[in-house]
């Protein structure tokens, strides 16, 4: 996906990998079959594999003065923290307000990611072509 978000923009590859994200959670306490949890799991899988690749790359096209490895680090923290707490938070909400709900509240949060990003795409889209 890295390679896809080189030719056609890293906007065109990051928003579609979220939505793909938050569908895939969404449906998640629907699935009843353990070939539905599969699939939807895969698609999860995909829409993750999407974005992290291409956030990477997105990083590195904003830095300036070669300040890579600090960039990266930020990046790389920023994610560590929310995948260390990331489970934490949603036990916390599985159990205070079942599954359903906490699968929802956790697809609105990668659906407003993906408008607030699109928002600072669209503010500044020349920084974001490559």
């Amino acid at each position: 996906m890295g390679r896809v978000s080189d030719r056609v923009g890293r906007r065109q590859v990051i928003l579609p990998g979220l939505l793909i994200g938050a569908a895939s959670v969404a449906l998640l306490p629907f699935a009843s079959s353990f070939i539905g949890l599969t699939v939807l799991s895969l698609v999860f899988g995909l829409g993750f594999a999407t974005v992290t690749s291409s956030t990477t790359a997105l990083v590195a096209d904003l830095t300036r003065d070669g300040r890579f490895g600090s960039s990266m680090g930020v990046l790389r923290t920023v994610m560590d923290v929310g995948q260390s707490i990331g489970p934490v938070l949603t036990g916390f909400m599985v159990g205070s307000a079942g599954y359903g709900a906490a699968f929802m509240l956790l697809a609105t949060i990668l659906l407003l990611a993906t408008l607030l990003l699109g928002k600072q795409f669209r503010q500044s889209p020349h920084q974001y072509h490559a």
